[in-house]
């Protein structure tokens, strides 16, 4: 929750600062970290699945108990 909520806070902080539109290499940058977020948030989701994966394995191998 937390990379999500800095991907929206990025999004909103640089769409107030970058009002120029002529600035490439600005919006490079922006662009830059808008990517980095989601990347992480993608990450995340991957390792919270595997471990969802591996909670379920072990529920298994105990007979249903954590």
């Amino acid at each position: 929750l937390f990379s999500l909520a800095w991907t929206v806070f990025s999004v909103l902080f640089f769409n107030i600062v970058l009002r120029n539109l002529t600035d490439i290499k600005l919006w490079g940058i922006w662009l830059l970290l808008l990517l980095i977020a989601f990347a992480s948030d993608w990450l995340d989701y991957i390792c919270f699945k595997k471990m969802l994966d591996l909670r379920r394995e072990l529920g298994k191998s105990k007979g249903g108990r954590h």
